[in-house]
């Protein structure tokens, strides 16, 4: 097939000595296809194995060499039109470039007005997380600031945009720094958090830092983690500017035993949940004191009495309290909303609980851990006028377990404490005892453990 392709061409060939190159000028090269035409015969003779003469390879020689020198004008010839088609390419793609610019320049989206795009902006970055292991996609106002020069301004103009919710667990960080594989990890987000903590200005943080170290908290983290160590006092510099925290004991007590200056009043400071345990230290007791804004508070695992602006909170969460610290919650939290506690005492001091308090606002309370003569005691005292939810149960350690006297001895103060609510009260108690399913009859109980008082005949 080969064969007959090649003799089709040197036939379409023959009697043709210009080859055009410009069909409008008429521009041409010549050349010679006569050499062409003994090409098969070449073939079939290589085919054919035949042993050349001396004078044929003479012959067959010069017939190369002439061909050759043909050649030679050819690949000028191709040399200068690759060098033409060069130069038409490359103005061609100016031109192309140019149009697209002036496209551009036009483009609808270059007539959004500024505050639009700062909404955008907003949007875009409003659910940024800056998490331990850092990724590329978290650093969103950073990618807009990389894109031109307007929105690099734009960027730089708004610190809301730089204010994301901070995320990570110290011994994480420590974990891998001691391993020696993610030793630039760590460094690239502590410098990322910095950068982050340096353009969002004043703004509000939100952080979450647990740690979860067994033991004691080494007072010298820098020893193990230099990172690490400048991350917790970067946000313990930044303490006055916290919003929302979620924040490790270890990781609050490390900052205030690692202290440079005495932090500034967390004015900006909206809720605060600590996790894990806490020692008592002269310099948490007043932390939160003057806090302005504060209106959520929650500490896990054994509360300790430090001074809270209590009358303002509207949230409150405590594990393991005492029953002075209880006297106090009823004594002066005037704007509480949500209660939920558990006591963790000798009975002997429910002598603290006061003989009168009102919650005006309280919707849900939940208590765990409270003997009979305390509950007797909180419920005979407390009026709660629109609360909706009440939630009884055993403390941490799975007791007290109310016997029958002791529901009967509760019975009076329960009804005489619904009936100092508006009605409509949820009550959960667990465990669940067939005794208490009395309480349904109250026409404040609308529902108890789930079974609702239209049950009952």
């Amino acid at each position: 097939m080969r064969t007959i392709g090649r003799a089709k061409n040197l036939v379409s060939m023959e009697g043709e000595n210009h080859i055009a190159l410009c069909t409008q000028c008429g521009h041409s090269v010549s050349v010679d296809p006569s050499h062409l035409l003994t090409e098969l015969d070449a073939l079939q003779s290589i085919r054919d194995g035949q042993i050349p003469s001396e004078s044929s390879c003479r012959a067959h020689n010069a017939a190369a060499s002439v061909v050759e020198s043909q050649i030679e004008e050819l690949d000028s010839v191709l040399e200068r039109l690759r060098a033409l088609t060069e130069k038409v390419q490359g103005y061609r793609d100016r031109l192309a470039e140019f149009s697209e610019q002036q496209r551009a320049l036009a483009a609808p989206v270059r007539r959004v007005p500024p505050e639009l795009w700062e909404n955008i902006f907003r949007y875009a970055c409003a659910q940024t997380t800056l998490s331990y292991p850092l990724e590329s996609e978290m650093l969103t106002a950073l990618s807009l600031s990389r894109v031109c020069s307007r929105w690099r301004t734009m960027a730089q103009s708004d610190p809301q945009l730089w204010a994301p919710h901070l995320l990570f667990d110290v011994d994480d960080l420590v974990t891998d720094v001691a391993a020696g594989v993610l030793g630039p990890q760590v460094r690239d987000f502590r410098l990322a958090v910095f950068s982050y903590l340096a353009q969002s200005r004043s703004f509000p943080l939100t952080l979450e830092v647990t740690w979860e170290s067994p033991g004691r908290t080494p007072l010298n983290l820098e020893r193990h983690s230099k990172d690490a160590h400048l991350l917790l006092m970067v946000l313990y510099k930044n303490f006055w500017r916290w919003g929302e925290c979620i924040i490790a004991g270890n990781a609050l007590m490390y900052m205030l035993r690692n202290r440079e200056p005495w932090p500034d009043t967390p004015e900006l400071l909206v809720s605060c949940c600590i996790l894990g345990q806490m020692r008592d230290d002269d310099r948490l007791y007043n932390l939160f004191s003057d806090a302005p804004n504060l209106t959520r508070w929650t500490q896990d695992f054994m509360a300790l009495e430090i001074a809270l602006p209590l009358s303002q909170l509207t949230h409150l969460r405590a594990d393991s309290i005492r029953y002075r610290f209880m006297a106090e919650i009823l004594r002066s939290c005037e704007s509480l909303e949500v209660l939920d506690v558990s006591i963790v005492d000798y009975e002997k001091y429910t002598c603290y609980i006061p003989a009168q308090a009102t919650l005006l606002h309280l919707r849900a309370f939940s208590l765990a851990g409270a003997t009979s003569l305390a509950l007797n005691r909180i419920l005979r005292s407390l009026s709660a006028p629109t609360l909706s939810r009440l939630t009884l149960g055993p403390g941490p350690y799975g007791h007290p377990h109310f016997t029958k006297s002791d529901w009967d001895a509760l019975a009076p103060s329960m009804h005489s404490f619904l009936e100092r609510t508006s009605g409509g009260v949820s009550l959960y108690v667990s465990p669940y005892d067939d005794r208490i399913g009395e309480l349904l009859k109250n026409p404040c109980v609308v529902e108890l453990d789930g079974r609702r008082s239209i049950e009952v005949a």
